[in-house]
């Protein structure tokens, strides 16, 4: 058995994984903002990504009765389509940086 480690290498490594995580936060955050119905825009512009904690969230209070709907309004999805849309682009992105 060879076991080769190599600080060089795994910084190298781990800053490849960082900056994929970073630019698919970024693909997340533009493709939900995009599928976002607009009255007002404040749900759009409440969508943000937060890098530090790798998630994207839509910080407006209503948020979620858009997404799922309620009793009185049928469920618009749109952070579930911009999801959707944003995987062949990830995926894309992934296969350049590797």
């Amino acid at each position: 058995m060879i076991i080769w480690h190599d600080n060089v290498i795994a910084d190298l490594l781990n800053k490849i994984q960082k900056q994929n995580v970073v630019r698919a936060l970024d693909i997340l955050c533009d493709n939900i903002k995009s599928e976002a119905p607009v009255r007002t825009g404040n749900l759009r512009d409440s969508v943000e990504a937060r890098k530090s904690e790798s998630m994207v969230i839509a910080l407006a209070p209503y948020a979620s009765f858009v997404e799922f709907g309620t009793w009185k309004m049928e469920a618009n999805p749109f952070f579930q389509r911009g999801v959707w849309k944003s995987i062949p682009e990830i995926r894309e992105c992934l296969h350049e940086r590797v």
